[in-house]
């Protein structure tokens, strides 16, 4: 049975080295800590008729909440999320919906990018209620067909969360977001992952005419997100001098990329 919720989150970026907080604000107390490894596959038509509509279809394994998701953006921070069980194939109350809202048809779908994350959940509340959670979350991506090379393309970065897990609740969010800003964080460029892995930012904000300065901090981000990829790559091969340099290379462009963001 499909299950759905309003998902409002905050979403940071984070440098490889940073720590969560030791304490949080507000009174707020670790419930719970978790990890994870989820694997998801993103679906689209090759028109991306999905994304034109500001929803996202996954399929993900492993963690809690495994299965089909249909995420609707609702604002920067919240999305309409829809939820089924996990299976193999789309499941027909899926089809039926993509059909008659979108019509778009399964065959019409295709992967359009592969995100793998190394999760850590802290779930803080007073008493036993839990109240947010914070998702700290080391990504992997690969796209098969970049909307700017035209070739395929790896990418990778860290990132903070924070979910609200009661909608009705949420007076703590701007307090959290200034303890996880003290320890290094500061707010990403991208509200959404499919949307960076698929290497879809930057055509994004050309066709909206954004500002060329936040252009630029996109490019920078994009070309920082696959050299950190490339440097998972030559660390697994051993090479770890050339996985540094690629690294010290992707912590410059952030910071360029910031910067730009500031208008500075």
């Amino acid at each position: 049975m499909a299950q759905t919720h309003l998902e409002v989150e905050i979403k940071l970026e984070v440098a490889a080295a940073a720590e969560l907080p030791a304490t949080w604000p507000a009174g707020l107390a670790v419930l719970q800590r978790e990890t994870h490894e989820l694997r998801a596959q993103y679906f689209d038509t090759p028109q991306r008729i999905l994304a034109r509509h500001g929803v996202a279809l996954r399929m993900r394994r492993g963690g809690h909440d495994a299965g089909w998701h249909l995420k609707r953006r609702v604002s920067d921070t919240a999305q309409q999320e829809t939820t089924w069980e996990l299976s193999d194939t789309l499941p027909q109350p899926v089809a039926a919906l993509l059909q008659t809202e979108f019509a778009v048809a399964p065959q019409q779908l295709e992967v359009v990018a592969e995100i793998n994350s190394a999760r850590t959940t802290v779930v803080l509340g007073r008493g036993d209620k839990a109240l947010y959670e914070i998702a700290d979350d080391t990504v992997q991506t690969f796209c098969e067909v970049d909307p700017l090379t035209a070739l395929s393309a790896r990418r990778s970065w860290r990132e903070w969360e924070i979910e609200a897990l009661n909608e009705n609740d949420r007076s703590e969010l701007s307090q959290l977001t200034y303890a996880l800003e003290q320890a290094g964080a500061y707010p990403s460029l991208s509200g959404s992952k499919i949307a960076r892995a698929a290497g879809a930012l930057v055509p994004g904000a050309l066709a909206a005419a954004k500002p060329a300065r936040i252009i630029a901090a996109l490019t920078a981000q994009d070309s920082a997100d696959q050299l950190e990829a490339r440097a998972l790559q030559l660390r697994h091969t051993g090479d770890s001098a050339a996985a540094a340099v690629a690294l010290e290379q992707a912590a410059q462009l952030r910071h360029s990329a910031r910067q730009l963001v500031a208008g500075a």
